[in-house]
């Protein structure tokens, strides 16, 4: 990594991955203090965007230690994966969140009606990443 440039870009991506993943953990903090926020289904799919996004900023914060030849092939395959289910799972969780948004503005759902469909806004997402 003697190339000033590929230096640089790994300082960066580290300073970038880190501010991401420290905003994900405040995210996550402000939903899980409140209980009336750990039942909103619009709060636990920002939740879990949060985690994914804190999964995959996470892991590309250790890319220069997990890629061979620092690492070997199972951390570098693990990191693959995190990288995987985050990115995937965080575009997924989106979509969740944004047809929950016209479920409830345009056609206006209730909580009680939209909490019926609760596990496939994040079951399926989540999957989908895995």
């Amino acid at each position: 990594m003697s190339d000033p440039y590929n230096l640089a870009r790994s300082i960066l991506q580290k300073i970038a991955c880190t501010l991401s993943a420290t905003g994900s953990l405040m995210i996550a903090s402000q939903v899980l203090q409140k209980k009336k926020n750990r039942v909103k289904l619009q709060q636990i799919i920002l939740l879990a965007i949060s985690f994914c996004d804190f999964v995959s900023s996470s892991a590309w914060i250790f890319t220069d230690f997990l890629m061979p030849p620092k690492g070997n092939q199972q951390s570098c395959d693990a990191q693959g994966f995190l990288l995987q289910f985050g990115n995937s799972s965080n575009m997924m969780l989106m979509v969740s969140l944004q047809v929950q948004y016209i479920l409830v503005i345009k056609y206006g759902w209730s909580d009680r009606k939209i909490n019926k469909l609760k596990p496939y806004f994040l079951i399926l997402p989540l999957g989908f990443g895995a």
